[in-house]
């Protein structure tokens, strides 16, 4: 019966006024009292000291059963300077982590190894299988990029404690933006892990247990480590004052360097604005000469051109700098298809500040290792000096042209008459040995016009051949200096000044043994 009337129907409750008398509508009927709304309900979980919020207790259920793939991503501001550095090595399993938890304890950072993970992920997500931990390496790496995400890890730096182990470890870790400023390496520098740590972005100190103590090593390491936060900590304060920072050893990976290039990419920005030439800088893959600006990466290929960058990056780092749309690019090496029908453009071109000089262009094949691809046409070098001007300048000597009278090869000169036989073989260099005699005009005492220009000649040619070892060029060059010192003899004898010509006596001497037919003329005895 008491329940039949406490089921029984409620009174209505009305909204009252000051006087405590019902309000009413405009009908006047009491206005009813609106029942409060029942609290929504909340689907929260705890993790890592954390509080996360779901939709629907589907979701928070599937967080509790496997938490570490929804956590979110640390977006917070990241004090870049805490330690990041890791420990590995080939060296006994006990000594190593005795090293690493002391090196870690000097440090003030978060110890990891496999092992600690495995703990704290059973320690902080219940019913979640540590099993599926060994399966991959990309699950272990997986686990670890979690549990560096976590508070304690952010707010005091990480050692990662036998941490890449394989080269899959090792490019894995760098795929997943996982980067250490230092790493230790105990051991011999032969293993795999250690060559693909040092060339890459990390800086790495080898130790070895039989050559340093404990102390010696963890005091080295320790050093090295802060020196480099050190320089983090004024690279963030340069950044943010908007001044230009060096970028080396702050172990930036290559993606990230990348998408943060400058319009002039890895070519040296002051090569290109001071000399109108490409210089390229990619074989600094520690960035030893790169600043960053504004936001971008800008590099140089020297000391010297670097600090012009650092001095001057509104000039340098300007975006009105565009590279030009067509780039060279050096090839290992090829033999088809190649523009001028293989011979050296740089040989063929005339440089344009030398357009007053005459200019005799050279026929010679490249070599097929020095080969540059530019727009569509592939271009073949003599020698890598050549390939390097390319490079530079490209504009230059990619539109160099063949001439009409093209060298006859060694087999079809035995086939050409004498005349074209003599301009196939030495019209060029009896060009060039004819334009030398108008410009010297020498005269060898007591000796004809006719027979000191048949003389020269022959000494010219002598200089110029190509098939000249070094001790028989030395010799061809002492008789050219002879000769052509030996012509000057009676101007220098008879001018007005010959007093003060220290050789004085050494040219009298001369002249009088070339009078008397006791001087041989230079280059008589080459044969």
């Amino acid at each position: 019966e008491e329940e039949e009337e406490e089921e029984g129907e409620v009174e209505p409750e009305y909204e009252l006024d000051e006087d405590g008398n019902p309000l009413e509508d405009e009908d006047g009927n009491p206005i009813l009292k609106k029942k409060p709304e029942p609290e929504p309900i909340v689907y929260a979980a705890l993790y890592d000291n954390t509080v996360y919020f779901f939709e629907n207790a589907q979701h928070c259920e599937r967080f509790i059963h496997r938490p570490l793939p929804f956590i979110a991503v640390y977006h917070g501001k990241d004090q870049s300077y805490f330690p990041k550095v890791a420990v590995v090595g080939d060296i006994d399993l006990e000594e190593r982590e005795h090293l690493a938890r002391h090196v870690a304890n000097t440090m003030n950072v978060v110890y990891i190894s496999k092992d600690s993970i495995i703990q704290y992920i059973r320690e902080h997500a219940t019913g979640f299988d540590t099993g599926d931990l060994m399966a991959s390496d990309k699950n272990y790496i997986e686990f670890v990029q979690h549990r560096l995400q976590c508070g304690d890890v952010r707010r005091q730096g990480y050692l990662l404690d036998d941490i890449p182990t394989t080269l899959n470890e090792c490019s894995l870790l760098e795929d997943a933006g996982i980067v250490q400023d230092r790493v230790l390496f105990v051991g011999q520098p032969d293993d795999p892990c250690y060559h693909f740590l040092n060339e890459h972005h990390y800086h790495t100190l080898q130790k070895s247990l039989d050559k340093d103590t404990l102390w010696n090593i963890n005091r080295d390491f320790v050093n090295y480590t802060n020196d480099l936060l050190l320089r983090k900590q004024q690279y963030d304060e340069t950044i943010q004052s908007n001044r230009p920072a060096p970028i080396f050893d702050l172990g930036i990976t290559p993606e990230v360097f990348q998408s943060k290039l400058g319009p002039l990419s890895t070519y040296c920005c002051v090569t290109f604005r001071d000399e109108d030439a490409l210089c390229s800088t990619a074989f600094d893959v520690k960035h030893q000469f790169a600043i960053e600006y504004k936001g971008r990466y800008y590099t140089a290929r020297s000391a010297e051109t670097f600090n012009k960058l650092l001095n001057h990056p509104e000039f340098y780092c300007s975006d009105e700098v565009v590279l030009p749309s067509i780039l060279p690019k050096k090839l290992k090496q090829s033999e088809d298809d190649l523009a001028l029908k293989g011979y050296d453009p740089v040989f063929l071109k005339q440089p344009d500040n030398d357009e007053d000089e005459p200019f005799y262009p050279v026929m010679k094949k490249g070599n097929p290792r020095f080969v540059v691809s530019y727009g569509k046409k592939t271009f073949c070098f003599s020698n890598e000096a050549n390939q390097e001007l390319f490079l530079r300048r490209p504009w230059l000597y990619a539109d160099a042209k063949l001439p009409k009278s093209m060298p006859v090869n060694r087999e079809d000169q035995k086939l050409l008459p004498i005349i074209p036989y003599l301009e196939a073989s030495l019209q060029k260099l009896l060009n060039r040995a004819l334009k030398s005699l108008t410009d010297e005009r020498p005269k060898y005492p007591f000796m004809s016009s006719h027979e000191s220009a048949l003389k020269y000649l022959a000494l010219y040619l002598r200089k110029h051949n190509e098939a000249n070892h070094p001790e028989r060029q030395a010799r061809v060059d002492k008789d050219m200096d002879e000769f052509l010192n030996a012509c000057s003899l009676p101007l220098s004898l008879s001018s007005d000044d010959r007093h003060a010509d220290e050789n004085l006596e050494s040219n009298i001497m001369t002249f009088q043994a070339i009078s008397e037919n006791r001087h041989p003329v230079p280059g008589s005895d080459m044969y």
